[in-house]
């Protein structure tokens, strides 16, 4: 779990170390925020580049050429075809932070977890 975490912890003291060589208080927004953005941005990244390679530019050109403007196009055309990345690569971004330290035990950490307390003395001596 250490190997986990470690990148994470480095990342945010690395931020708070340059937010405090810029003069300016390092606060929630600046490093926690700020080092979660820049910890997910490649996957986040991964997730769009699949979403984009199967992208048809036909289907936005022909929205141009029935005489809509750029921001209908994308509105109408463009983000309903991409939504789902965006959305998963938005649920991704909050959830993999968590993962690092909300890990439930594996099955052998508790069944040694079992073994220490079936193996501990009991407080009364039995």
């Amino acid at each position: 779990m250490l190997a986990t975490m470690t990148p994470g912890f480095l990342l945010s003291l690395g931020t708070s170390f340059f937010w405090q060589w810029m003069d300016l208080r390092p606060s929630l927004w600046t490093t926690a925020l700020g080092t979660n953005v820049i910890w997910v941005l490649p996957f986040g990244f991964l997730v769009m580049i699949a979403v984009w390679n199967r992208y048809d530019d036909s289907v936005e050109e022909a929205s141009r050429d029935l005489g809509t403007n750029a921001w209908t196009t994308f509105r109408e055309v463009t983000l309903p075809l991409v939504w789902i990345g965006v959305f998963g690569t938005f649920l991704f971004g909050f959830t993999r932070p968590g993962t690092s330290t909300t890990k439930p035990p594996s099955s052998s950490q508790a069944a040694i977890a079992r073994c220490r307390f079936r193996s501990s003395p009991s407080p009364s001596g039995r």
